[in-house]
């Protein structure tokens, strides 16, 4: 899963690091892996947990646009991914 990027992974201090934030309960978020693979190679650790944990304007439930979701958020609820990797792919 990480050589094919479904699983999120990166390198630090010589150690290999998969964010917890990819798993809910015991198992991964849904549909996370081709979201995964529509991130940015270049994109820093740290600007996709930033990403994956802020509420984002083109997340909104029902087309209330006050009931704005995180990605994970997003995904965790089951809502349409195609939504949050075309997101991801534009980062």
């Amino acid at each position: 899963m990480i050589s094919d990027r479904t699983l999120y992974s990166f390198y630090l201090n010589g150690k290999r690091w998969v964010p917890t934030w990819q798993f809910l309960r015991n198992s991964l978020a849904p549909n996370i892996g081709e979201v995964n693979q529509a991130i940015p190679k270049t994109l820093h650790p740290v600007g996709v947990t930033q990403w994956f944990h802020r509420e984002n304007p083109e997340l909104y439930v029902d087309e209330n646009m006050e009931l704005l979701r995180t990605p994970q958020q997003w995904l965790a609820e089951g809502l349409d991914h195609t939504r949050v990797v075309f997101l991801a792919a534009s980062l």
